[in-house]
């Protein structure tokens, strides 16, 4: 939904009004992910860590913050505020090492020692976390860096017919 809202395939209203011919318990977890949805997710990889966060009742991140470092502006995927520093969370694919890489000239270990500069510098004005597609799709391993990051959590409230996977 978060590419098909950036897309400008759709938009809330519309797949509202589509909703009207779903049955009422479609409509509801529809509904849910209707008011989840944002377009500033780049990724799936992105979403999906959206939606985890929240059912492990960490506090909603805002999406794609900049920070001011020695390299210039850099944009982190995830930010929350702290009273000094911004808690910065970013989801690495692994992809940019690979074949992202490749498609711009650049070898694995080029993207990656510029991706630890990046971080490295992002360091300087904020805390970091990162996680990979095993941490979201294991959500326990999520949990763990978000509160080794220092992030306050909250009792999970799941929406009907959610459930977590270990």
């Amino acid at each position: 939904m978060d590419v098909a809202l950036a897309a400008g395939v759709v938009t809330k209203e519309g797949i509202e009004r589509a909703l009207l011919h779903q049955t009422k318990q479609g409509r509801m977890r529809a509904r849910w992910s209707i008011a989840f949805a944002d377009a500033r997710s780049e990724s799936v990889g992105e979403s999906r860590s959206r939606v985890a966060i929240a059912l492990l009742g960490f506090p909603a991140p805002q999406l794609q913050v900049v920070v001011r470092t020695h390299l210039g502006e850099l944009r982190a995927d995830f930010g929350w505020r702290r009273r000094e520093r911004w808690l910065l969370g970013e989801f690495d694919g692994l992809m940019k090492y690979g074949s992202l890489a490749a498609a711009e000239g650049r070898t694995g270990v080029e993207a990656l020692v510029s991706e630890k500069r990046r971080e490295d510098a992002m360091r300087t004005v904020s805390d970091v976390c990162r996680w990979t597609w095993d941490d979201v799709i294991r959500p326990v391993r999520l949990e763990r860096i978000l509160r080794a990051a220092g992030l306050p959590q909250q009792e999970r409230v799941l929406p009907t017919g959610v459930r977590l996977l270990s």
